[in-house]
């Protein structure tokens, strides 16, 4: 009995020596998942901005397409309007050159 007793008590030194590695081993595993979580949190937090920035990005590139767009049709009309303007300086010539004649 004494003997049972002896082996016993060796199993609960073991058992007890293998609940405080285990308690160690669960508060690094806490630990460690404190810090994932935090560095997830970064990392949206960081993602969020960068989708901010990139959507800000594509608004003021077609604000500037929308002007480029706007600056290509005063363009347009004022080459249409230099046409008119020569066409009417070529018949007032041809005018002034028959009248002359």
């Amino acid at each position: 009995m004494n003997e049972e007793i002896k082996r016993l008590n060796e199993q609960k030194t073991l058992y007890q020596a293998q609940l405080i590695s285990q308690k160690e081993e669960t508060a690094a595993a806490r630990n460690t998942l404190k810090e994932a979580a935090a560095e997830i949190d970064k990392i949206i937090l960081s993602k969020n901005t960068l989708f901010d920035d990139w959507k800000n990005a594509l608004l003021n590139v077609q604000k500037r397409d929308d002007a480029l767009q706007s600056i290509k049709v005063l363009v347009d009309k004022r080459k249409n309007d230099i046409l008119k303007v020569k066409s009417e300086i070529e018949g007032v010539m041809k005018e002034t050159k028959e009248e002359m004649e």
